[in-house]
């Protein structure tokens, strides 16, 4: 089973990862000087050398690596179990059910994923060969089965628990504390989307990767560049990890060290800008850079700083997952996410720039959560510009972060009552890791039926687009026509970017179709779809089957006739949909041929 050697070997790298020399992070060897309690000069020769060599060379090493990898397989297990078989939700359609390229395991296909000017890309508007060749093996081992990619999903979960503990220990912290870490990590709720929704096994490999090429860095710098290669062309968002591995060199005490490892990371940023190349492509051509609802740059500002304060509750207490986060501009100056955001946001940088002046390895930690933010900060305005999942490359950030400047300020200020600290401490995160596993059970579900998610959706964003789509079909099966294209429309916004081909095959909204308002409104949908398409060049066979079924929504049967040989003519796997939609085309248009002549004008 292709699925299963993937998890095998994943499982692989990660003992790898995880058993790799911590040396290559080290420990800040400064700080115990500067210390209060523990000053190297009073005699405390333990802490000066526990201080003095780069994180004491702690690692988990195999046996520990592989227990815990399974006793977080179990945990995940527990967790997710009501979802294990859940169905393909959402987005899982452009990867995998509806996916031409990742259908069947072939060399034709292999060659158009990997292909950087190929259309592949645009089927999920990302250049992500490494994400749909995993998507293809997991089709052909599993087929329709949904139970084998959940399950593989909590298999990468499990170990990107196991390699964030042997990063954690490698940048200072004893077992104990990593292991809680990993934990935390483990049964966070935020983490349910990107493990319970099937096509977010993108997420967990790219992260996975990403902290491989962390550990392996300078004692294997050839395999970290590798690690890091794959891991961008898996998820794009994995470019930030560049900048943890600088700020991880500049706490290194060795010039030299120092010196070899950035030569490397130009490697990495070569490699960066390369697939960007590509990647900035299938934005351009899939319409991501399309919406654009900041026209104000102190909204903008506020909104971003406001999604921040959001991320970081979320965070630190569980509070604010949904499945689809649909944030409001915020458009005061007394908004209370932003109002919120001014001291978080003056706490985490300044302990960003004291970590990084006194070059500690916590400083990398901080700048994993702000660069992993920022490229989805809505900096670039996106659909759906805040999401659970992307707190999976945050909080890891957070959770040593953290850590570390805990263990810091106990040494420094706690002088005979560091142990008993240390306890209080490790009690409270495992009541708090308690508090998020029962979270986490509670959403598993949430992922067992599509109807479940945007209900989730409603609850959190009454005001947004999946409510508004819950209202409108609630309204057309009570026969309220007005009302559910007036919630339509609403949940539309300024955006009535909605195909219509998929909205006019509805069926919860069958009440509607043949009447006059629902009409006109795909008809509204339909003027807009040919109108971005024609701003943007879209000229994909996706982009062109779309524009073609908004042109049959209008009635111009030769323009959707065009457009649908336009596409034809490019050869695209999709070449007998496209065949279909043609012949569905021509019929209509002899039909409304035969209606004109065939209609009686006598005068009456």
């Amino acid at each position: 089973m292709l699925g299963t050697r993937a998890a095998s070997l994943a499982a692989s790298l990660s003992v790898a990862c995880a058993t790799a020399p911590a040396r290559a992070l080290p420990f800040d060897a400064r700080e115990s000087g500067r210390s209060g309690c523990y000053p190297a000069q009073m005699g405390d020769r333990r802490a000066a050398d526990r201080d003095a060599s780069p994180a004491s060379g702690k690692t988990l090493g195999a046996a520990w690596s592989c227990g815990l990898w399974v006793v977080f397989v179990a945990i995940g297990l527990l967790l997710y179990r009501a979802a294990l078989d859940g169905p393909f939700i959402n987005d899982d359609r452009h990867y995998l059910t509806a996916n031409v390229y990742t259908a069947e395991a072939n060399l034709e296909n292999v060659v158009a994923i990997l292909d950087p000017t190929g259309p592949a890309k645009l089927t999920t508007v990302n250049y992500a060969p490494v994400h749909l060749l995993f998507s293809m093996a997991e089709r052909t081992a599993f087929g329709d089965a949904t139970r084998g990619y959940h399950v593989v999903n909590v298999l990468l979960h499990a170990i990107n628990c196991v390699v964030l503990i042997a990063l954690l220990m490698a940048g200072g912290l004893a077992r104990a504390p990593a292991l809680i870490g990993g934990l935390l990590f483990a049964v966070h709720p935020a983490n349910v989307e990107a493990v319970g929704w099937i096509s977010q096994s993108k997420t967990l490999l790219a992260f996975g990767l990403c902290v491989g090429a962390l550990l392996l860095l300078h004692r294997r710098p050839l395999w970290a560049t590798v690690c890091y290669a794959l891991a961008l062309l898996t998820k794009f968002l994995a470019l930030p990890i560049v900048f943890v591995a600088a700020a991880l060199a500049w706490a290194r005490p060795a010039e030299s060290a120092r010196a070899h490892t950035v030569r490397w990371l130009v490697v990495w940023v070569a490699i960066a800008l390369l697939v960007a190349v590509p990647q900035v492509g299938a934005f351009l051509q899939g319409g991501a850079f399309e919406y654009a609802p900041f026209e104000d740059p102190a909204v903008q500002f506020r909104t971003i700083a406001a999604i921040g304060a959001r991320y970081l509750v979320m965070a630190s207490t569980g509070y604010g997952v949904a499945c689809f986060h649909e944030p409001l501009p915020v458009l005061t100056w007394t908004n209370r996410w932003w109002l919120l955001s001014l001291p978080l946001a003056v706490f985490l940088l300044g302990c960003l720039v004291v970590s990084l002046r006194a070059r500690s390895p916590q400083g990398a930690f901080w700048v994993m959560a702000a660069t992993s933010f920022a490229p989805i900060s809505q900096v670039w305005p996106f659909f759906y510009g805040m999401a659970d999942r992307y707190l999976y490359f945050i909080l890891p950030g957070l959770i040593g972060g953290a850590w570390l400047l805990c263990e810091a300020s106990i040494e420094r200020f706690a002088c005979g009552r560091a142990r008993a600290l240390r306890r209080a401490a490790a009690g409270f995160l495992l009541l708090l890791a308690a508090w998020f596993a029962l979270g986490s059970l509670a959403r598993a579900p949430l992922w067992s039926d599509d109807d479940y998610v945007y209900l989730d959706a409603a609850r959190a964003y009454p005001r947004g687009s999946s409510a508004r789509y819950i209202e409108a079909v609630n309204a057309a099966h009570a026969g309220d026509v007005r009302a559910a294209v007036a919630a339509l429309r609403a949940g539309e916004g300024d955006r009535p970017l909605s195909e219509v081909r998929p909205l006019s095959a509805d069926p919860r909204l069958a009440p509607l179709f043949g009447t006059r308002e629902f009409a006109d409104y795909v008809r509204e949908l339909a003027v807009a779809r040919i109108e971005l398409a024609r701003r943007g060049g879209y000229e994909t066979p996706s982009w062109l089957r779309s524009v073609g079924s908004a042109h049959e929504a209008l009635g111009h049967y030769d323009e959707a006739i065009a457009v649908y040989e336009r596409a034809i003519r490019m050869e695209p796997p999709e070449k007998s949909i496209l065949l279909r939609d043609l012949e569905r085309a021509r019929r209509a248009r002899r039909e409304a041929l035969f209606d004109d002549r065939g209609a009686d004008t006598t005068p009456r």
